[in-house]
């Protein structure tokens, strides 16, 4: 078995984004050992690093995230262990930044954002560091990607279950003004879509679980994206109702088992008039060959 050290924050284990940085730790333990180290986990000096790696004698390195790791990781170049580094905000930086350049390799979630979508408002706080945030998006289109992936505990086997409401699960205020449609969406929707910002782990996927259909939105005044919940919706059961471009996570696939909405008024009448139950556990078996035991076995085996 392969020993992976994982390097994090002890106090970001917990909370509903585990199951899509976190959750593959239990679900490999039958390919890789993982041991954490980082913030939280004691001696975070160099010193303490290189102790943990002559005791545990990892394989690789692995890290997540870059806003994580400011302000107390120290340079890793001269540690001699692969080091396997996977970045998902790609707007707050440039691939070709100096920082990467510690690690052996590097990947991205999301290596395309259709940016020509992209448009500044009032609300976000300055145009200039908008147009940052698209040269750095445009920066890791060659970058290799690591797709989102789901955990098989959350993959719903019996799609076929008492499913209650239309939900829309994610977030729709933003202090950078990211989410002028999803906001709009809210204000006048409520009568066909019940909307929730930030919930738990286990109430998420309970609530997941029980919806007739999910509304999975690319808008951000960034660009066009897909959302790595895109997976958790789909491992569900659910219909989705979504005007993602699947393309851009190299999987067209999708395309065939989900309610494509053009816009508001496209959406408002396809809640209406789609008979949902025809949707219902469609993408389960992509998802099964989407877990993170399959995943994470290919990044470290």
């Amino acid at each position: 078995m392969k020993k992976v050290l994982f390097i994090y924050s002890k106090r970001r284990l917990k909370g509903r984004n585990r199951s899509l940085h976190i959750d593959w730790v239990d679900d490999c333990k039958n390919d890789v050992i993982v041991k954490f180290w980082g913030q939280g986990f004691g001696n975070q000096s160099k010193k303490g690093l290189l102790k943990v790696i002559t005791s545990f004698n990892p394989d690789y390195i692995y890290l997540t995230i870059r806003k994580r790791y400011e302000g107390w990781l120290f340079d890793l170049t001269s540690i001699k262990v692969p080091k396997i580094f996977v970045e998902v905000d790609t707007w707050n930086y440039n691939a070709k930044d100096l920082w990467y350049k510690q690690f052996d390799h590097v990947y991205c979630r999301s290596p395309i954002w259709k940016t020509q979508f992209a448009s500044y408002n009032k609300m976000m706080p300055s145009e200039k560091q908008f147009h940052r945030r698209i040269r750095n998006l445009e920066s890791w289109k060659d970058v290799p990607q690591l797709r989102w992936s789901i955990s098989k505990k959350h993959i719903c086997r019996n799609p076929n279950i008492n499913r209650k409401k239309v939900y829309f699960i994610g977030k729709y205020t933003s202090q950078t003004g990211l989410y002028e449609d999803r906001r709009f969406m809210k204000k006048t929707m409520s009568d066909v879509i019940t909307c929730f910002q930030r919930l738990q782990y286990k109430k998420y996927f309970n609530l997941l679980k029980s919806a007739k259909a999910l509304i999975c939105p690319t808008e951000t005044g960034l660009g066009h994206f897909v959302p790595g919940k895109i997976f958790e919706y789909a491992a569900s059961g659910a219909a989705i109702l979504t005007n993602c471009d699947f393309d851009l996570i190299n999987m067209p696939e999708i395309e065939g088992f989900v309610i494509r909405y053009e816009n508001l008024e496209d959406l408002r009448y396809k809640i209406k008039n789609v008979d949902f139950s025809k949707y219902y556990g469609a993408l389960v078996p992509l998802m099964l060959e989407n877990t993170h035991s399959k995943r994470y076995k290919k990044l470290f085996i």
